[in-house]
């Protein structure tokens, strides 16, 4: 089979265009692409995907540089968690020491767009290489605004899937999700590591054990939105919402987790429940799923005081909240510890730190000639 190279201002097919193969051909899976076996939301699938003249190892390289691209693009977004699991995935797809030819043809096959194209391909490399401090320096190159169009498409379609509530217009996007390392080492050969989703809120949980993914760059403390509102603590001030603001400033969030926009949401999408009733299509099922989750979501003060003392137990109450009805037994001893559980746990008001040190907040951008210094990221 001849394959030909997608042309820089082309970019690659989206979810609608994706059919699943017939039911003569061996592999039914229509996230995995036939050729390089990897995410068609990633290569595009078989009538696109352009590796098929090199060797499996090979394929494995081109699709793992495609997916740090892409993990590294939204590392400071709100679809940072999603970025961290394509991060994960990529380094479980290579092995070995890489060709020496891998940069000229991650231009060819996986070129990121931009005049710095092959040091782009060299720093995702040494990230594949375990070397995580080249993903910093990823990011400041890499400018998604002018990015090739496989790549922009897919951080644009991860942003909006993090930011989109359960009764927006859109519930559905192309992400797929990924194994977790444990679930991932425990698979059958025959199982896939990772399957295609439709919602943000899936694809950031491990399908086999149900939790959400930790981001494997540590530091990088971006969590997961609040199922129904969809606001996120920003790092850099885990007081203010990172996805909602009004008039240039971020809001405020209170103890559910939530800003005022994102409350808002919240009432509008438990008055459009309670008016279903029971529900029965596919959109009011994932609504109840989305307020049923937000009801077990861990109060925000509480997480805080954990965090003061133990970083990394917060982290595990963030990633088990929304998961079973946790949530509820902690705000029950919550409100029986009293109004203030900073006082109870002796920490002063505004937390113990006041900037924790975390790669939330993203480092400027380098300027290049006639560009932006903003990603858009």
């Amino acid at each position: 089979m001849n394959h030909r190279s997608v042309p820089p201002d082309q970019g690659l097919v989206i979810a609608r265009d994706i059919h699943p193969p017939s039911a003569e051909d061996d592999d039914l899976d229509p996230a995995v692409c036939r050729v390089c076996l990897g995410p068609v939301r990633i290569c595009g699938g078989a009538q696109r995907c352009t590796t098929g003249a090199l060797p499996p190892s090979l394929r494995a390289w081109m699709t793992a540089m495609r997916l740090v691209y892409v993990g590294v693009c939204v590392i400071y977004t709100p679809a940072s968690l999603w970025g961290g699991a394509m991060l994960r995935l990529a380094r479980r797809l290579v092995r070995g020491v890489p060709s020496s030819h891998l940069t000229r043809l991650a231009l060819e096959h996986a070129d990121p767009g931009g005049e710095d194209s092959a040091q782009c391909a060299a720093l995702a490399i040494r990230f594949l290489a375990a070397d995580d401090s080249a993903a910093t320096e990823l990011y400041l190159l890499l400018r998604p605004r002018n990015a090739a169009p496989w790549l922009r498409e897919t951080v644009v379609a991860a942003k909006h899937a993090a930011e989109a509530t359960p009764i927006g217009e859109r519930l559905r996007f192309p992400l797929f999700t990924v194994l977790c390392d444990g679930c991932a080492s425990r698979a059958a050969p025959r199982l896939g590591q990772f399957a295609h989703v439709g919602t943000y809120d899936e694809a950031i949980r491990c399908p086999g054990c149900l939790l959400v993914h930790r981001h494997p760059i540590r530091g990088v403390t971006i969590g997961a939105p609040h199922p129904v509102g969809r606001c996120l603590p920003d790092p850099a001030n885990r007081h203010l919402c990172m996805v909602h603001e009004a008039d240039g400033e971020q809001l405020a969030l209170d103890a559910g987790g939530l800003c005022s926009e994102g409350r808002q949401t919240m009432t509008q999408a438990e008055g459009r429940l309670a008016e279903i009733g029971e529900p029965v299509l596919p959109a009011d099922r994932a609504l109840a799923e989305a307020v049923r989750r937000a009801k077990d979501v861990m109060p925000a003060p509480f997480v805080e005081a954990v965090r003061a003392m133990d970083p990394g137990a917060a982290e595990e109450l963030e990633r088990i909240g929304g998961f079973a009805a946790v949530g509820e037994y902690v705000a029950t001893a919550f409100e029986a510890m009293g109004a203030d559980i900073r006082e109870a746990f002796g920490i002063p008001a505004g937390g113990a730190s006041a900037k924790p040190k975390a790669l939330g907040k993203p480092p400027k951008k380098k300027r290049g000639k006639g560009r932006s210094a903003e990603g858009g990221t």
